[in-house]
C-alpha cells in the first residue's frame, strides 16, 4: 500500500512501471555510458529491432521487394519518431518495436512447420508486456485475432495455432513475475 499516492488516500501498487527498457539502459550504463547516452542507446536498440521486425513481417506478407519500403515506414512513422523525439516515451516505443517481432513469429508459428518461431514469439510476448502496461493490453488481443484472421483465411491448421498458443503462453509466463 503506498500512502502517498491518489491525493493522500493511498492506493495499492507496488510496481506500475514495466522495467525492460530501463534495464537495457541500466545494462549500458555498467559499459561506461553516461544516462542521457544510455537512453539513446536503447532507443535505437529498439528502433533497430522494430524496423528488423517489421521487415521480417514484411517479407513473408507483401515479399522481399516491399520489405525494406515497410521497414523505413515503421522506423521513420511520424508517430514514432514523435514518440522518439518529443514525447521520449521509451516504454512505449520499445513496446511498438517487440509487436513488429511479435506479429512475425506469429506469423510464423501459423504458417511455417518449424518450431523456432516459438521461442521467438515467447520473447516478443514477454518484451511487450514488460515494457509498456497499455501496449500489452491492445496488442495480446491483437495477436490472437491475428491467429484467428489466418485460422479463417485458411493459413493456418491446428498445430499452427497450437504453436501460436503455446508462444503466447510462455511468453506471459516469462513476463509472469512482473505481474
Amino acid at each position: 500500500w503506498l500512502p502517498n499516492l491518489a491525493f493522500g488516500y493511498g492506493y495499492p501498487i507496488f510496481q506500475y512501471y514495466p522495467p525492460l527498457p530501463h534495464y537495457v539502459a541500466a545494462l549500458l550504463m555498467q559499459t561506461g555510458l553516461t544516462p542521457i547516452a544510455a537512453l539513446l542507446g536503447t532507443f535505437v536498440a529498439a528502433s533497430v529491432l522494430g524496423a528488423l521486425g517489421m521487415h521480417l513481417w514484411a517479407r513473408d506478407v507483401v515479399g522481399e521487394r516491399w520489405a525494406p519500403l515497410a521497414a523505413a515506414a515503421y522506423a521513420f512513422a511520424p508517430y514514432a519518431l514523435f514518440n522518439m523525439g518529443e514525447r521520449m516515451a521509451l516504454a512505449e516505443y520499445a513496446a511498438l518495436a517487440w509487436l513488429t517481432v511479435a506479429l512475425w513469429s506469429m506469423r510464423g508459428c501459423l504458417v511455417s512447420a518449424r518450431r523456432r518461431f516459438v521461442p521467438i514469439l515467447a520473447v516478443a510476448c514477454a518484451g511487450i508486456v514488460l515494457s509498456h502496461n497499455i501496449t500489452a493490453m491492445l496488442a495480446m488481443p491483437l495477436l490472437v485475432a491475428y491467429a484467428g484472421v489466418a485460422l479463417l483465411a485458411k493459413d493456418a491448421g491446428k498445430t499452427g495455432l497450437l504453436r501460436a498458443g503455446a508462444g503466447l503462453a510462455l511468453g506471459l509466463g516469462l513476463a509472469a513475475f512482473f505481474w
